[in-house]
């Protein structure tokens, strides 16, 4: 997936942000970075993003994610005008870390 390469190249900016542990309760509590993604010609850009958890996670880790990745723009060929999706990112056991080989895509939720 070719957003997935254009995430890990921000990679070294994402490890600048607040990377205290968190203790999650349960510690099977799932949380991920849903991205909004709007298609541009041949590209997509970050419209916005949300978190979405069932436990706690780094608020100052989250609150950076998401600075870095909301409005980026990701080449992606085939991609059309208008076109909107989400990409889910899960955030790691610890709540400081984005698992962006895990990331999957889908639908965008209606409005």
């Amino acid at each position: 997936m070719e957003i997935l390469r254009g995430l890990r190249e921000l990679e070294a900016d994402l490890v600048r942000c607040p990377a205290e542990p968190v203790t999650r309760t349960p510690p099977t509590a799932r949380a991920a970075l849903v991205m909004d993604v709007v298609g541009e010609s041949g590209a997509v850009r970050v419209a916005s993003s949300q978190l979405e958890a069932e436990g706690p996670v780094n608020d100052r880790f989250v609150s950076c994610a998401r600075s870095v990745l909301e409005g980026k723009r990701f080449v992606v060929s085939g991609t059309l005008p208008g076109t909107r999706f989400q990409v889910f990112i899960p955030i790691g056991p610890n709540g400081n870390s984005l698992s962006i080989p895990s990331a999957s895509l889908g639908e965008a939720a209606a409005n």
